[in-house]
Order: C-alpha cells, then sequence, then structure tokens
C-alpha cells in the first residue's frame, strides 16, 4: 500500500509538470524567459548560430558562461526545453544552460522534482536501466532488463525493492518519467479484471525512453559514478585500457554519450586520469569524437597516434586545436597522413604554438 502510495504521488507529480495541451512551445517559453523565446524560435529554423557568436563556450571554473547556440542544430531541444521549464519558472534569475549536458541535467531536475525517498527509488533505478541500455547497446527493453538493472546495482543507494513496486505501479498508467511503453500485447497481455476493465501484464510490457538523449545522459552520470566507486568493475570504460577506450570511441551508438561526457565538468578528468591516450588504431571518426570530448573541458596533455592507418589527412585531427591543455601530439609512422602542421596547431594568446610533438616519418 505504501508503494502503491509512493507511486501515485510520483504520478500526480508528473501530471502536474506536463505543459497544457493548449499551449503552444512558442508561449510556453515566453512565460519561462524572454531568451528561451529566441532559441525556441532559432531551433524551430533550424538555425546553426556560432557557439562563439552567442558568448557560449567555456569559462572559470564554476561560472555559468552564456547559452550556447549550438544545441539547437538537435530537434530534440524542443522537447527538452519543456521539460527543464518547470525549474525556470520556480528559481527566477536561473541561468541558461551553457551546453546540452547542463540542458539535459536541468530537465531531469525539473522532471524529479523533490527529493523525496520515493523519487530517488526510482530515479536510481531510472538511471541504472538507462545505463545497461547503453552498455548494451539497445533502445528498448522489458521487464526483464529492469530486473537485470535492479540485480546489477549491487553497491545501489536506494530501496530497490521500493523502486521496483513504484516501476510497476507507474507503468500501468504509462506514467514512469522519461520512459514510455511502446508495446502493449493486448491479445496475451491484457485481460478483463472483475470491474470489466482492461489490466496490463507488466511482463508483457516494451519499454523505450521518450528521448535518446536522456537515457545517454542518465548513462553518463551512472558511468562516471561507477568509475569513482569501483572502475575496475565497469565494463563500458576502462581507466587503465586506451583500446577499450578507442572501441567506444569508434562505436557510432555512443556518439552523443561521449559528447555529452565532454560537457560534464570535472568528467574528461574522470574518464582520463593520467591525461594521456595511446592507441594505433583509432579510426577518423574516432579521434572527431575523442576531440570533441575535450573541447568544453579540456584534460589530454599527451595523444599518441602512432603506426595508425586510419588517418589520412592531419585535418582529422584538427579538432584538437581547441584543446589548449594538450603539448604532446605523437604520430610517428602514421604513412598514410597528408596535409600540414598548420591543420593541427592551434595558436595561444600570444601567438605561439601551443602543441608540440613527434610526426615522424
Amino acid at each position: 500500500a505504501s508503494n502503491a502510495a509512493a507511486a501515485a504521488g510520483i504520478a500526480a507529480r508528473t501530471h502536474a509538470r506536463r505543459p497544457s495541451s493548449g499551449a503552444s512551445m512558442m508561449e510556453l517559453a515566453h512565460q519561462v524567459h524572454p531568451v528561451a523565446a529566441e532559441l525556441v524560435a532559432a531551433a524551430a529554423q533550424g538555425l546553426r548560430s556560432a557557439g562563439a557568436d552567442a558568448g557560449g563556450g567555456g569559462g572559470d571554473e564554476g561560472d555559468e558562461p552564456m547559452y550556447d547556440f549550438r544545441v539547437c542544430r538537435e530537434t530534440w531541444f524542443l522537447k527538452v526545453l519543456t521539460s527543464a521549464s518547470e525549474k525556470y519558472r520556480q528559481e527566477k534569475g536561473t541561468p541558461l544552460p551553457r551546453n546540452k549536458a547542463r540542458l539535459y541535467e536541468m530537465a531531469v531536475e525539473a522532471e524529479f522534482g523533490t527529493v523525496s525517498q520515493e523519487v530517488a527509488n526510482l530515479r536510481g533505478l531510472i538511471s541504472r536501466v538507462a545505463y545497461l541500455n547503453m552498455q548494451h547497446q539497445r533502445r528498448q527493453f522489458d521487464m526483464g532488463h529492469v530486473r537485470e538493472a535492479l540485480g546489477s546495482d549491487l553497491k545501489a543507494r536506494y530501496d530497490r525493492i521500493a523502486a521496483k513496486a513504484s516501476w510497476v505501479e507507474l507503468s500501468r498508467g504509462g506514467l514512469i518519467p522519461f520512459v514510455k511503453v511502446i508495446v502493449i500485447p493486448r491479445a496475451a497481455g491484457m485481460h478483463a479484471d472483475d470491474d470489466g476493465r482492461d489490466d496490463i501484464e507488466v511482463e508483457d510490457l516494451i519499454f523505450q525512453f521518450k528521448n535518446r538523449g536522456v537515457q545517454e545522459f542518465l548513462a553518463a552520470q551512472v558511468l562516471v559514478r561507477e568509475l569513482k566507486v569501483e572502475p575496475a568493475a565497469v565494463k563500458m570504460w576502462s581507466l587503465a585500457n586506451d583500446e577499450v577506450k578507442g572501441s567506444i570511441l569508434d562505436t557510432s551508438f555512443y556518439e552523443h554519450m561521449l559528447s555529452l561526457l565532454g560537457e560534464m565538468q570535472h568528467t574528461p578528468k574522470e574518464l582520463f586520469p593520467t591525461s594521456t591516450f595511446s592507441n594505433n588504431s583509432l579510426s577518423r571518426v574516432g579521434v572527431e569524437r575523442l576531440a570533441t570530448m575535450h573541447t568544453t573541458f579540456p584534460h589530454l596533455t599527451v595523444l599518441d597516434l602512432s603506426n595508425n592507418l586510419h588517418l589520412n589527412s592531419l585535418k582529422d585531427i584538427s579538432g584538437f586545436k581547441w584543446c589548449h591543455t594538450l603539448r604532446d601530439l605523437r604520430l610517428r609512422n602514421c604513412v598514410n597522413l597528408t596535409g600540414t602542421l598548420e591543420d593541427i596547431v592551434g595558436r595561444t594568446s600570444d601567438g605561439s604554438d601551443h602543441i608540440s610533438g613527434d610526426v615522424g616519418d
């Protein structure tokens, strides 16, 4: 009974946070913040304004830089802004998010709302499900996967039994935060109860996160937390093995999650604690993703791509010109490389080169 009451409370808050169907996105944005309306308009028109033009990008640690318009490039921005709008309404003067990771963080906080124990239980389970979904490269999942998530979270700081009960209760009404029911097999999964109403068999339901970006963000948060608690047990990312990192960087399924990890403050330091990376088989796309991870909060100081046969142009490494921490770039025996060092060497404020290294043969 207590679990049902907790689930009912979460469901009530979920309904309360949903915008009315009569309000357009633009009207909602005007209620939230005058600048938010401009962002919605920019996103709707598909504008790709440079982050520098909007004053976006880095800043001193702890500062909240101005909004980076690059987050308008994806259509999901419109949906996530709706979830984040509650925080804007409640806390006047709340700064607009500087990047996608911060936007998702605000959306998650707005959706889960109060820090009650029942919400913490459900949030812990949802996050764990997202993490395992990313680890196994899946979008759709069922109750078997939910139980797998509970069973794998041996050091959970939430009540796993209560979390499962809330999940089951909320799934009957499709009210699990950020999760939707996409398959309800009517023939085998529903039957009429004593009141003549259809009763859903939860075991037959197929779930999916409403927004893949939310799954990726929640998984990114869990990944960083797991690396802090027991790094040797983490299968998705290895702190000690750059070949494992390389396989993740080369997998397209993880592209957006890697981008989010790069935008989460302090995270690059957690993922690359030695500030070095060495891999001779990373693809051109993998190198680009590695560079993206070190654009907002750069951390790498040594990058060794020697003996790599996949890189064809020094322009493939050009993303690292924005990684101001990089001091040593090694490209020995990359026999297919063409181009000039000007393609990859950035400039510091005094005009001097900030990358030195060994290009070799």
